[in-house]
């Protein structure tokens, strides 16, 4: 381990003098913390080791990470909207109890437990940023959630709310970021098109705009930009699309290979 540190920080060195410049100012976030549905990730995504994975690596900016409601009301990290294909259990967070919540195990070789929002350290978070991807839909039963419970929820915690912690809520069901508007916290919108974002970049309750790294080219980032909004590009993995993803220079990447992005930023 002591070996592979070393070698990640000669990389990180190497590319250093090399990088473009331009780039400098696109902060790298880990998504899901160290990447989603990565084979050679360390951790399973949204849990706990990988949370203190990502925030421990150098050049990491923040997390993003993904929050839903359990049936006893409390939040916990999850991404998918079922459990069956991740973990040793089925069934939806939503639909479950945090007693049952407790049992549940990833699917992986460390075999990681689901993450609570209050086991988070928001102590290593301080100066970052973190995103907080709101889950709304329970497709277990076909309902959606209130975001009244969602809202009290994030503020029984004063970590996220002193400023210290650069917070971003996600979401891409628009009466939440309409509920959510008076509140102190930064709202972003993620949409699947182009075209929608254009129209979002009008909108005063939003900060900025999440989109596929396929969905939009440099010019587009320059043009939405214009609009004073903050541009967060998800979905790269391989070497090559982070490169294009840099070169557009968002104001974050949300990537799913979190040190090379680092190494190639």
């Amino acid at each position: 381990m002591h070996f592979r540190n070393l070698l990640f920080g000669l990389m990180l060195l190497i590319s250093a003098c090399q990088k473009d410049q331009h780039t400098a100012n696109t902060k790298v976030i880990g998504h899901g913390a160290t990447g989603l549905k990565m084979p050679a990730s360390f951790y399973h995504d949204n849990s706990l080791e990988a949370i203190h994975k990502a925030l421990e690596t150098e050049g990491c900016d923040g997390i993003e990470i993904d929050v839903q409601l359990s049936k006893s009301g409390t939040l916990w990290l999850f991404h998918d909207a079922e459990m069956k294909l991740e973990t040793d259990h089925s069934g939806c967070i939503h639909s479950k109890t945090d007693e049952e919540l407790k049992q549940v195990r990833y699917q992986t070789i460390r075999k990681e437990k689901l993450a609570r929002f209050e086991e988070i350290p928001f102590h290593k978070l301080m100066g970052k940023t973190l995103m907080l991807d709101l889950r709304h839909f329970n497709s277990c039963e076909s309902t959606i959630l209130t975001s009244e419970k969602m809202l009290d929820e994030l503020l029984k915690f004063p970590e996220i709310q002193t400023g210290s912690i650069h917070v971003y809520l996600l979401s891409n069901y628009a009466p939440w970021i309409t509920a959510f508007q008076n509140t102190s916290f930064e709202l972003i919108y993620s949409t699947e098109t182009l075209e929608e974002a254009k129209v979002l970049m009008t909108n005063n309750n939003i900060a900025g705009v999440m989109i596929k790294n396929s969905q939009i080219s440099k010019d587009q980032v320059n043009e939405l930009k214009g609009f004073g909004k903050k541009i967060i590009i998800f979905e790269v993995r391989s070497p090559k699309n982070i490169r294009k993803a840099l070169k557009k220079r968002p104001d974050y990447l949300v990537t799913d290979d979190l040190r090379t992005t680092i190494i190639e930023k």
